[in-house]
This record gives C-alpha cells, structure tokens and sequence, in this order.
C-alpha cells in the first residue's frame, strides 16, 4: 500500500512539473509573439511618418515653385495696388506653409534652438503669450536627427492645435530631463480646452478625425516615447512628451 501511494505521488508530481512547463512555454512564446507584434507595430509607425515627412517636402516644393511663383509673377502684371499688395501677403502665408512643412536643419540649429523659434513665431502669430522654459545646462547634443525632428514635430502640432481650437491667452513649453535620462517636453495652455481622444487605436483616431493626435502618438511610438494628453472643457490643456534617451 505504501508502495502504491508512492507511485500515485510521483505521477502527481510528474504532472504538476509537465503542467508548469507546459504554462511557462506559454509565457514565453506569448512574450515572443507581443514583442515581435510590437516590433512590427513600431516599424510600421517609422514608415509611416517617414512617408508623412516625404509627403510634407514634396507639397512644400510644388507650392513654393508653382502657386507662390505663379502669384508672384502676376503681382507684377497687376495695377491696382492694393490687390498686388494683397497678393504679396498671400505669397508670404505660403512661405510661411513651406517653412513649416521643412523641418529645421538640426545639424546647425539643434532642438532646443529650434523649440524657440518655433515658439517665437507662434507668439508673433497669436495674440497671447508663449513662453519656453528650456532646463538650465540641458545637452541634446547626443540626441540623433531623427529624434529630435519627431519632438519638434509633435511640439509643432501642439501649438497649431492650440493656435486653431484653444483661444488661450498664454501658452507654455517645458523642457527639462529627468535623472533617469528621460527628456520631458510638455506643452500647455489656458485655452477653453477639450475631451481628449484616447490612444485606444489609430484606426479609431483617424476614423474621428483626430489626425494631428494620430500623428502625434504614431511619432511617440515610433521614438518609443509615450504621448500623455490632460485636457478638460475650460480648464485649459497638457500634452506631455516622455522620451527614454537611452533606449533610443
């Protein structure tokens, strides 16, 4: 009888042991799977912004050498002065179009030079204030071109969501790095404010309408940053950037 009970709980224990494993190869395949579905995630996101800025220069150089040298010519070809005068405005709002949709040239400038003229312009643009508090002593030297045009493009759409929706009196930028090589990077307002979309899916973002925040998440993934949007109706707006560095 002992012998019998002996044998039951070795076969016990053969099968708890073959269930473990069994359970733990789970575990591990299904991380294999998520982080490979994440990988092609990310990469489809790098492709997909990569073909957006591609499309950004493409409209910059048709405008710039069809529609705004077109009315340029004309400007000259027309007597009434106030309507070449008008003209001369509309050919500088389309310049002002193509500049934005080139990105900076980082290799002279840096981001953080960027992040200001980017922040001077708005404010010259709009009635109320914009401030930029840049963390004292702050090197982003280190950060590669592709980083830092993802940041200055997800800033960028910050402010001309801002400049179109929020009729803020005051806007602000922060950007500072946290002790775990983190960059921070929160752009916020005083404006009416708004329900903020969720990051729920992209197909469901663009479905909404929402581009600028689809855009917006699509190149925090694609930098493996995360994308934080902290709004209520009438309480102004938050959106902060979270980069790890040296993941990067």
């Amino acid at each position: 009888m002992p012998n019998e009970i002996y044998f039951h709980l070795i076969w016990l224990f053969v099968i708890v042991i073959t269930l473990l494993m069994l359970f733990l190869c789970y575990l591990y395949f299904s991380k294999q799977r998520a982080q490979h579905n994440e990988h092609l995630s990310l990469a489809f996101s790098r492709d997909v912004i990569e073909g957006m800025e591609n499309e950004r220069q493409r409209i910059s150089k048709e405008l710039h050498d069809t529609v705004a040298q077109d009315l340029w010519r004309l400007s000259f070809q027309i007597d009434n002065k106030e309507l070449a005068k008008e003209q001369r405005v509309i050919i500088q709002r389309i310049r002002n179009i193509c500049d934005s949709l080139i990105p900076p040239d980082f290799q002279r400038r840096g981001l953080l030079n960027a992040l200001e003229s980017l922040c001077y312009n708005f404010g010259q643009r709009m009635e109320g204030e914009c401030h930029i508090k840049i963390q004292e002593g702050l090197n982003l030297n280190s950060m590669n071109i592709d980083l830092q045009l993802q940041c200055f493009r997800i800033v960028q759409e910050c402010l001309a969501n801002v400049e179109k929706h929020a009729k803020a009196a005051e806007t602000s930028v922060l950007v500072y790095k946290k002790e775990t090589d983190t960059l921070v990077i929160c752009v916020s307002d005083n404006g009416i404010g708004f329900s903020p979309p969720g990051r729920d899916s992209s197909d469901y973002l663009r479905s909404q309408g929402h581009m600028g925040f689809w855009g917006m998440y699509e190149r925090a993934a694609s930098i493996n940053g995360t994308l934080k949007v902290d709004s209520e109706k009438g309480e102004g707006a938050m959106i902060t950037l979270q980069i790890p560095l040296g993941a990067v």
